[in-house]
C-alpha cells in the first residue's frame, strides 16, 4: 500500500471508531448545549451574591470523554470589582484595580494595584488585611489572598476550591474566584494584529474574543520574585470560542492528542509535564498556520502527526509559547534535562510508528487494528 493510501485508510478507520464510541458532532454539540445551560443556571442562582459564573475547560469545550476524566473549571468572577489597563475608564465609586506589568512581572502575569474610589489615582504605601506593598510601594492585592477576604463569604482552599469524584467521567470540580477586565491587555496586542495567512481565526472571531474580556486568577508565577502578588491572565473565554469553532477533524485530532497524553505521556512522566492545555495550545497554532483544506477526515492521522512534530520542536527548544502571549513560555519550571530528552525521544518514537500506537490506546474500546 502506498504511504498516502495508508494514511488515508488509517484516518478513515480512526474517524469511524471515534464516531462509534460517541465522539460525533451531534453528541459534541449536545454536550456544549448542556454545559452552556448549566452555566446560565449557575449565574442566575449566584447573581444575588453579585457573582457571575463561567464554566471552562475540557467539559465545557466538549473535548473530553468519560475515560479521560477531565476536570470542570468553574470561574466565579466578582461583578462589583473591575480591572483597568489605564485610568481613562475609571468610574467614581467603583472598586477598581489597575493592571501593573513591570520589569520583574513575568509575561502572562500582572500585579493588581488598587485605585481610590473617589479619585482616579492608584493607591501607594497603604497596607491592610487585603493589600500588600510591592517593591516600589504600590498597594496591590496579593494572589494568595484568602477567598473570604476577597468575596467576604468563602473559605480558603488555595487558588481553587476542588470537589473530587464528580459524575459522568468528571474527575473533579475546580472553582476559582477571579477578577475580570473588558480591557484587552497590551501584552496580548500582537495576537490581535498577527498576520494570519489562512484566515483562522476569522476577523469577526478576533473581535468577539477581544470584546469578551479576560480574567485574572490568583495563581502566582513560581519563578517570580513577587510571586505572592502575581495574578495570571486567563483567556479562557476566548479559548472556548476558538475550540467551539473546530471542525469535526480538528475536534477529533484534539481528542486523540489528549488520549496520547493520558495513555503514553502521563503514564510515564506524571500529570504535570505535558497537560491538555499544552496540546490545546498546539492545536491553536497548527490550525492557524496550516491551510483549511488540510483539516479533512482523510488527513486526520497527518494532522495528529503535525501536532506531534510541533510539540517535539517546542520540547527540544524548551519553549511552549502561550497562544495569546507568545512571550510566556509555558514550559518554564516544567521540564528538567532528563525529562526534556526522554519526552522528546518518546514523541519521536510515536512518530516513527505512523499511527500503530493507536491500537494500544485502551480508551473506550478504541481499536483500529
Amino acid at each position: 500500500m502506498e504511504v498516502s493510501d495508508y494514511y488515508d485508510a488509517v484516518s478513515v478507520r480512526l474517524i469511524k471508531v471515534l464516531d462509534t464510541v460517541g465522539l460525533t458532532e451531534k453528541v459534541r454539540w449536545r454536550r456544549i448545549e448542556m454545559w452552556t445551560q448549566a452555566e446560565e443556571l449557575l449565574t442566575i442562582v449566584s447573581y444575588k451574591d453579585k457573582v457571575k459564573v463561567h464554566i471552562f475547560g475540557s467539559q465545557a469545550e466538549a473535548t473530553t470523554t468519560s475515560g479521560l476524566r477531565s476536570d470542570i473549571d468553574i470561574v466565579s468572577h466578582l461583578i462589583p470589582i473591575t480591572v483597568l489597563e489605564d485610568l481613562q475608564s475609571w468610574e467614581p465609586g467603583s472598586v477598581a484595580f489597575l493592571m501593573i506589568m513591570d520589569d520583574i512581572t513575568p509575561p502572562g502575569y500582572v500585579k493588581l494595584q488598587q485605585v481610590y474610589n473617589d479619585i482616579p489615582f492608584p493607591i501607594y504605601n497603604l497596607e491592610t488585611n487585603r493589600l500588600m506593598l510591592d517593591r516600589t510601594g504600590r498597594s496591590c492585592i496579593p494572589s494568595n489572598i484568602t477567598n473570604n477576604v476577597l468575596v467576604t463569604v468563602a473559605t480558603n482552599h488555595g487558588p481553587a476550591l476542588t470537589f473530587k469524584d464528580g459524575p459522568y467521567g468528571i474527575d473533579s470540580y475546580d472553582i476559582v474566584v477571579a477578577l475580570q477586565s473588558h480591557s484587552w491587555p497590551c501584552t496580548a496586542s500582537e495576537w490581535i494584529t498577527r498576520n494570519r495567512e489562512h484566515n483562522w481565526p476569522s476577523p469577526e472571531t478576533i473581535v468577539s474574543i477581544q470584546q469578551s474580556g479576560i480574567f485574572f486568577v490568583p495563581v502566582g508565577h513560581t519563578l517570580s520574585p513577587e510571586r505572592h502578588l502575581a495574578w495570571r491572565i486567563s483567556f479562557s473565554y476566548g479559548e472556548k470560542i476558538l475550540v467551539w469553532q473546530f471542525n469535526s477533524t480538528q475536534y477529533k485530532c484534539c481528542l486523540v492528542l489528549k488520549m496520547i497524553n493520558k495513555y503514553f505521556i502521563r503514564k510515564r512522566f506524571g500529570e504535570n509535564v505535558l497537560t491538555s492545555y499544552h496540546w490545546k495550545t498546539c492545536m491553536f497554532y497548527m490550525i492557524e498556520s496550516t491551510p483549511t483544506d488540510m483539516w479533512q477526515p482523510q488527513n486526520l492521522l497527518r494532522c495528529i502527526e503535525l501536532c506531534l512534530m510541533k510539540m517535539c520542536t517546542w520540547i527540544e527548544e524548551y519553549n511552549c509559547p502561550n497562544y495569546f502571549i507568545p512571550a510566556e513560555n509555558m514550559f518554564l519550571d516544567k521540564l528538567n534535562g532528563p525529562v526534556q530528552r526522554n519526552l522528546s525521544n518518546m514523541l519521536h518514537d510515536l512518530l516513527r510508528q505512523k499511527g500503530r500506537y493507536l491500537t494500544m490506546i485502551p480508551y473506550d474500546g478504541l481499536d483500529i487494528s
